[in-house]
């Protein structure tokens, strides 16, 4: 009887910790889950146009004069959106510039999408 009323009271505990905590309205990830993700595939997005850009001599996508940021806008049974500002600097042979970008992402348990955004274009 002792190992049977501790199963039910571990079940019982589980099952509390998984409504009490976890993600809001039953969104696949949390919230902060999903801004870190799409900050890190937006960064990941940015470092690649700016890398593969014949004209850029210098880049990175430390912060200069625009933070980074995201904001969860929408949740839905299976995914969550998720607006972002990265930002960025470069240097050409002839200009430096500062900029952010700004892109909309749908993130879901298994995935991590870009859905609309900045086209960054250096060159």
């Amino acid at each position: 009887m002792r190992n049977s009323s501790l199963t039910v009271a571990l079940v019982v505990t589980a099952a509390l910790a998984g409504c009490l905590g976890g993600t809001p309205s039953g969104a696949p990830v949390s919230d902060e889950n999903a801004t870190e993700r799409a900050l890190a595939t937006e960064e990941a997005f940015v470092s690649e146009r700016l890398s593969n850009a014949t004209c850029v001599d210098e880049w990175g996508t430390d912060p200069t004069v625009i933070d980074r940021e995201a904001v969860v806008t929408d949740r839905s049974a299976d995914a969550l959106s998720v607006n972002v500002t990265q930002p960025y600097w470069y240097g050409t042979a002839r200009d430096e510039a500062d900029g952010a970008s700004r892109a909309r992402y749908r993130v879901t348990a298994n995935a991590t999408e870009r859905v609309g955004g900045d086209e960054l274009s250096p060159c």
